[in-house]
């Protein structure tokens, strides 16, 4: 014996072996197989403004906006200004500086 119900999206006829199943599927107002593969992408456009200059700019995922909320993150261009002019190099990094320049004559084990 077959149970016999429609999709409610495209009202196509879906076929239950059982009827337990059926109620089920009911229930939970499930969705043929075709449409159940069919999921729609909610796009969400993700914007805020540089604390700083006030210019707007949009992020592609969720947790890097959530996070520049959470720290109040300046844009690029205004952490390279803030950074401007202050010694914040140790003595290593200006070694490994040079390193990668090609200044000096270190050897890379």
């Amino acid at each position: 014996m077959s149970f016999i119900r429609k999709c409610p999206k495209c009202d196509k006829e879906i076929i239950y072996k059982n009827k337990k199943i059926l109620k089920t599927a009911i229930k939970n107002n499930k969705l043929c197989a075709s449409c159940s593969r069919k999921k729609e992408k909610v796009i969400e456009i993700l914007t805020r403004i540089c604390p700083e200059c006030n210019n707007q700019f949009t992020y592609k995922s969720k947790g890097a906006y959530e996070k520049a909320i959470k720290f109040n993150k300046m844009c690029r261009s205004c952490t390279a200004n803030s950074l401007e002019g202050k010694k914040i190099r140790s003595e290593n990094a200006k070694k490994y500086s040079k390193l990668r320049n090609g200044k000096t004559n270190y050897k890379i084990i």
